[in-house]
């Protein structure tokens, strides 16, 4: 694992994996959200995961799409960003850690493997927060790896999604075995997600022709683990994994 400090991203690199996560802070304090850079994952977001024998898993688009050169971005209206995420949509607007350009990153390695963790507050487009609050762990090993997501309601108590498009590309079947687990497979290789504890509902390819991006050239099926509304709940905790199997 290495990590670049001064733009909060971090590189690693295990038997079968490879993963760039991003805390990037940087801001365009006058454009705002008119930049055409405001756009770009952050928040501790996991922007790409490669996987040996397959290829690329899981990457990242926009937030939003926007077209800075008309030109040469095609229109695409409607599509929704391949990057891992949590969000939210309430009267007040659409909330996401991608749009957390201030989280706090650390990193730690040990000979179990590689964790990383971020934190910060689900806020909008204008970098505005919603009363929802996260923290963001990830564990890498041989085998695959792991996700503790944990929610703290302190100003809003909205339904919550966080969603984990993987690459859909030739060859590159989904299964939903049950409720908790969902099997990838490509080629010779399978690969479980599995829910491992945590209130919330597994969900697969729910707006699934809305997850593709003319940059990067590349379409996804979503995992959607859905979070229900709770006004007596002020913390929550998702734990998953995704795991070689064969």
């Amino acid at each position: 694992m290495k990590l670049f400090p001064t733009v909060d991203v971090a590189l690693v690199r295990t038997k079968n994996l490879m993963a760039t996560v991003t805390g990037y802070r940087y801001k365009d304090q006058l454009a705002g959200s008119r930049g055409k850079y405001m756009f770009r994952p952050t928040g501790g977001a996991l922007s790409h995961v490669w996987l040996k024998d397959w290829g690329f898993l899981q990457a990242s688009s926009p937030t939003i799409y926007t077209r800075p050169e008309p030109m040469s971005f095609p229109e695409a209206p409607g599509i929704l960003p391949l990057t891992p995420r949590i969000e939210y949509t309430d009267t007040a607007g659409y909330f996401t850690n991608l749009f957390e350009f201030d989280a706090h990153f650390s990193t730690t390695e040990t000979r179990r493997g590689f964790s990383l963790q971020a934190s910060g507050e689900l806020k909008d487009k204008d970098w505005l927060t919603g009363g929802v609050g996260y923290d963001l762990g990830y564990r890498f090993s041989d085998s695959g790896y792991e996700k503790t997501i944990t929610l703290h309601y302190h100003d809003a108590w909205p339904a919550v999604n966080i969603i984990e498009p993987f690459i859909d590309d030739a060859g590159t079947s989904f299964e939903q075995l049950n409720p908790t687990t969902i099997i990838i497979s490509k080629g010779g290789k399978k690969l479980r997600f599995e829910l491992l504890s945590g209130n919330a509902v597994l969900n697969l390819g729910e707006n699934r022709e809305k997850y593709w991006a003319p940059y990067p050239a590349l379409k996804a099926m979503p995992v959607i683990l859905h979070i229900p509304s709770d006004k007596n709940r002020y913390i929550g905790t998702i734990r998953y994994r995704v795991v070689i199997i064969v």
